[in-house]
Parts: structure tokens; sequence; C-alpha cells
């Protein structure tokens, strides 16, 4: 409970005064190749990478460039430490938005745990995230819909936004792939 009154406050005080649309930044190809060094060795023979929806990011793109490049990189330095054994990395594209990538990462956890081979895990996520479907329910609906850019008509996205808080009426939407819509609506958010 306590976390939801801080993360309350932190959005009334930080993120409710921002105008216009609002959206996150891929890292960069040079950040995402960092970011891999930092958590492997040239012990490491693999690195599987689920990546944000490439509808909605541009890091699925940045990730598989950075592969290339580090793929390259670190064969040549594991051949030169004496390591014959390539070094591999997959970028998946998540195709998928929010706790969507939970799915997808705590599937692959348990295929890699129980011995499944890397290629055959990379082929099962590719399936999977075909299926895996994302509910949101927004706290914040002015941000929700500078965020997600929902397709509503001007007079229905200001009538459903300003009508359903005054009678307490929560969306509940859908995102899948880049997919965004609303499905439903309920009382408050703990029903919603």
């Amino acid at each position: 409970d306590g976390d939801e009154v801080a993360a309350s406050r932190f959005a009334a005080k930080h993120l409710a005064r921002f105008e216009g649309p609002t959206h996150t930044l891929a890292a960069s190809v040079d950040t995402t190749g960092e970011l891999i060094n930092q958590h492997t060795s040239d012990d490491t023979d693999f690195v599987l990478q689920i990546a944000m929806s490439s509808m909605r990011s541009g890091s699925y793109a940045n990730s598989l460039t950075a592969a290339q490049k580090l793929m390259v990189q670190s064969s040549r330095n594991r051949r030169r430490a004496g390591n014959t054994r390539p070094f591999k990395m997959w970028a998946v594209d998540s195709g998928t938005s929010f706790n969507g990538h939970g799915v997808l990462i705590a599937e692959c956890v348990r295929l890699l745990q129980a011995s499944v081979p890397l290629p055959q895990t990379v082929q099962q996520m590719d399936a999977l995230r075909r299926q895996v479907k994302t509910l949101v329910v927004p706290r914040d609906l002015k941000l929700f819909h500078r965020c997600t850019a929902l397709p509503e008509a001007p007079i229905s996205h200001w009538f459903s936004r300003n009508v359903g808080q005054l009678f307490d009426r929560m969306p509940v939407a859908l995102a899948n792939g880049d997919e965004l819509r609303v499905v439903g609506t309920q009382n408050g958010f703990p029903g919603a």
C-alpha cells in the first residue's frame, strides 16, 4: 500500500506536469554493446536478448546491430585467448509491451534451466511472443493517453477520459504487437 501511495505521489509531482506525448528512448547500439559486455566474459558462449517490441522501440534494431558487432569482436578476442568456441548472440523481438516481457523471460529461463538447446529455445521464444497479450489498467489516465496514443476520435477521447474519471470507470487496454486498444471498463482501479 505504501508503494502505491509513493507511485501516485511521484506521478502527480513529476510525470503529470509534462505536456505532449511521452516515450522512452532505445539504448544506442554502443550502449547496448557496453551493457552486454558488462555482464559477459571471454568464457560466455552465448547471449539471448529479448528486446522491446520493434513496433514501439528501436531497441530490437539496435540489438541486432550490437549483436553483429559483438559476435565479430568477441570471437576475435576468444581466439586470441585460445578459446575456439564461437560466441553467439540472438536478439528476439518481443512483439509485446509493458509486462509481456516478463512472460517471455520467465519461459526463456525455464527452458534454459531445463537444458533445452539454445536454437530450440530461440524458436520457442519466437512462437510464444506471438501468443503473449498484455492487459493494462492505467492508474493515471492523462499520462496513459499521452504515452500510448490510443486511436480515438477527439470527442470520444475527451468524453471517455473525463466522464470515465467522474464515475470512477477505469479502462482495460489490450497491448499486442502494434495493437493497443481499450477492450472494456470496470468500476475503480481495484475492480479493473
